[in-house]
């Protein structure tokens, strides 16, 4: 039915979003990030920023190794063997490659 993803575009959800938190992980970790942070730390600013920012980076890193968990589990499974076994047997197969 319309919005349930297949299990390939499960898999392509889960590198994207291995790829962009990776990237964004990157760039915070830029030094004119961190130079604009340690400013922003150094003036006490009121609008309590570094905080924030530090909270959103933590987010940002647990995400990230969610999303690499999930890639790493999809790359051991044969999802593709699975949805294309022609019968109970192959399916059964399949399944087994990842028990062994």
């Amino acid at each position: 039915s319309e919005g349930e993803a297949n299990p390939a575009q499960e898999r392509e959800f889960w590198m994207r979003m291995e790829k962009v938190l990776g990237s964004v992980e990157e760039q915070t970790g830029q030094q004119e990030v961190q130079l604009t942070l340690e400013l922003v730390k150094k003036l006490k600013s009121q609008l309590h920023i570094p905080k924030m920012f530090e909270e959103a980076v933590t987010i940002v890193k647990g995400k990230l190794e969610s999303a690499q968990k999930f890639n790493h589990l999809m790359k051991e499974l044969p999802v593709g063997e699975i949805q294309t076994a022609p019968d109970l047997p192959a399916t059964a197969a399949a399944i087994n490659k990842v028990l062994d």
